[in-house]
């Protein structure tokens, strides 16, 4: 089936473009369809496939509290579309657009840095020339640009730093930002990794300093010391990194091997964009504070319906009234979502860690075709007199939500399990047991005919599709955690999915079994109390079931998806909503004698790159060609 890839113009504002000629790939096992870039329409950026994500990374510190004593310092940005888990050259050059929005610090140097997929620095690699700074351990750099000392402060300073003055802002006399204007800089930064230990999947950082010198930061009201001021920022350093993985080619004395989160592509890691803020200050409950913000998983096709993304918006450090936010389609002109334009899906109090949030995508009023998504973490740090201000990280990119009704059926998409469950009913005794999924773990053991059904059930909503779109193809992905140990020596092991809508009761199973028959292959017999059962879903070996799909894994895989392939048939009478939630059900059957070997695995865990999930093809128009 020929598949649509589509392919979309250079951004001419693009922060991360790699630009060397292409050479061999990696040995990466293929790419997971969810991660070979599709759209309905073009891109609002302009990314193309190369470069296929658009990211906004952000740092901001202004008046959290409404003081009016704390002056605002406006933001630094870092924009544009970037390699997410695409395979780059081991030399090339990268092109980084920075831009000071109403910010007077002076942007010191940046670098590119790599780390390995569980978050540790690739080490031992020959120093770049350009990354031979005395004031550098061995972090990974493989591209450097030192010694910018670049002031955005005014349009003479910005152009003096080979900036470009990109708008200026027109100030009230009771507006107190520091600088008026926004200043940009486009920066081609050679990099390097042919030395770097490693091949295969790798983080990729952008890291941009910048100091607060004496006298930049203004202090408006010179009877009052708790503005910000030199006494406050004098020469600290304030960071800003951007985070995302990556793929290197291979290199004979470090080739990728196909097991570990370095070769493939369904670590955690691997699905997650991250920004990152510190400021090497000496400021109360905040020195050395990293602040994080980081999302995941996130997909190159379109979404709809119902999206789960597992968010981070944390601080190590005690900071006041900390809040997370979610908005869409907002500017972000403020550190705070409310009030401001946009959807805020999200505006809570505290800091999450991994925490799996449910986005209804359809309840959002969110309409087909891109949206703007922002994630922020906020924090009030405290000045000198215990003075409130704001510390924030922001995160935004581009999210593209599928149409009810697909042009289409050449484009995937997906959407995320509306809830889950395991279950498991002893087939002698009719004692039923089920524990809700979301983010505990789902356990899956397999079955035993005439002992008992284990079982996981999960359901979608398909009414963000119109009744009338025809579905040509769908499939289950299950992220495998860890399988049992027992498990790790089946070469393939084989899961069932059955239609869950239909439950198990006396009318499906027998009072007993004839003679030459085997109970729970050709014939099920009713356990104690079946008419009690009626929340059991009906599947072997408690009963025939309908199956509706299946597929198998290697046993000895670990933190891998599990695609299984379903009847397009069975999901496309979901659709629209008219028969309500679509439930499946997955069993795993007795993979080998004697029935005391237990195989099975973990099927969800809280820090799993993705809940289960549908991809889609469909459209109102036609089949797949």
């Amino acid at each position: 089936m020929q598949r649509h890839l589509r392919s979309h113009l250079v951004a001419a504002v693009a922060l991360l473009a790699v630009m060397a000629p292409p050479g061999a790939v990696a040995p990466l096992p293929p790419k997971p369809t969810f991660l070979l870039p599709a759209s309905f329409s073009p891109h609002p950026m302009n990314c193309t496939s190369g470069s296929p994500l658009w990211v906004s990374y952000e740092w901001w510190w202004q008046d959290d509290e409404g003081t009016g004593r704390v002056q605002p310092l406006g933001h630094s940005i870092q924009s544009g579309c970037y390699p997410y888990n695409q395979v780059l050259p081991r030399t090339g050059t990268f092109q980084v657009v920075s831009v000071q929005h109403k910010n007077p610090s002076v942007f010191r140097d940046q670098q590119i840095r790599l780390r390995k997929p569980d978050g540790n620095l690739i080490k031992n690699m020959v120093p770049l020339p350009a990354c031979k700074d005395i004031h550098l351990p061995d972090n990974g750099a493989v591209g450097c640009g030192y010694n910018y000392y670049r002031p955005g402060l005014t349009p003479q300073l910005c152009q003096m730093g080979n900036g470009t003055v990109v708008k200026l802002h027109t100030l009230t006399r009771n507006d107190t930002a520091a600088t008026r204007l926004d200043c940009r800089w486009d920066d081609g930064v050679a990099y390097n990794t042919s030395t770097a230990p490693v091949s295969g999947n790798v983080l990729l950082q952008v890291l941009n300093n910048y100091i607060a010198y004496p006298n930049v930061v203004q202090q408006y009201n010179a009877t009052d010391p708790e503005y910000i001021s030199d006494k406050a920022l004098n020469g600290k350093t304030i960071q800003l990194t951007g985070m995302l993985p990556v793929a290197l080619e291979d290199v004979a004395a470090y080739p990728c091997t196909s097991t570990g989160a370095g070769c493939g592509w369904s670590d955690s890691s691997l699905h997650t964009i991250t920004a990152q803020t510190w400021t090497g200050d000496t400021l109360k409950a905040s020195s050395a504070a990293c602040r994080p913000v980081s999302i995941g998983p996130i997909f190159l096709i379109p979404v709809g319906g119902m999206w789960r993304m597992r968010l981070t918006a944390s601080s190590p450090d005690a900071a006041l009234n900390p809040r997370h936010l979610i908005t869409f389609d907002d500017d972000f002109r403020q550190a705070s979502a409310a009030g401001s334009s946009g959807r805020v899906l999200r505006n809570e109090s505290g800091f999450v860690a991994d925490q799996q949030l449910a986005l209804d995508l359809l309840q959002a009023n969110l309409s087909a075709g891109w949206h703007k998504m922002t994630t922020a973490r906020t924090a009030a740090t405290f000045l000198p007199a215990h003075t409130p201000a704001l510390a924030a990280a922001s995160l935004s990119t581009y999210l593209e939500v599928a149409p009810s009704c697909p042009p289409t059926p050449e484009v995937p998409f997906a959407t995320h399990v509306a809830s889950d469950a395991s279950g498991s009913l002893d087939l002698r005794t009719g004692a039923w047991s089920e524990s809700p999924g979301g983010p505990s773990t789902c356990s899956l053991p397999n079955s035993l005919p005439t002992r008992k059904l284990a079982y996981l059930t999960l359901s979608f909503d398909l009414s963000f599709l119109s009744a009338s779109a025809s579905v040509a193809n769908a499939s289950l992905f299950l992220y495998l955690s860890s399988p049992l140990a027992p498990t790790l020596a089946l070469p393939n092991a084989t899961l069932e999915v059955y239609d869950g809508t239909l439950p198990l009761n006396a009318s499906l199973c027998a009072a007993s079994c004839p003679e030459g028959t085997t109970n729970g292959v050709d014939c099920f017999k009713c356990p104690p109390g079946v008419d009690n059962l009626t929340a059991v879903p009906c599947a072997k070996p408690a009963c025939p079931g309908s199956q509706v799909g299946g597929g198998s894994f290697q046993g000895s895989s670990s933190q891998t998806y599990v695609e299984l392939g379903l009847d397009a048939a069975h999901v496309g009478a979901f659709v629209g909503g008219a028969r309500g939630l679509m439930l499946l059900t997955v069993v795993l059957p007795q993979q080998r004698s004697p029935s005391s070997i237990v195989d099975g695995g973990s099927f969800r865990t809280a820090l799993s790159p993705s809940p289960p999930f549908l991809l889609l093809r469909a459209s109102c128009s036609g089949s797949p060609t």
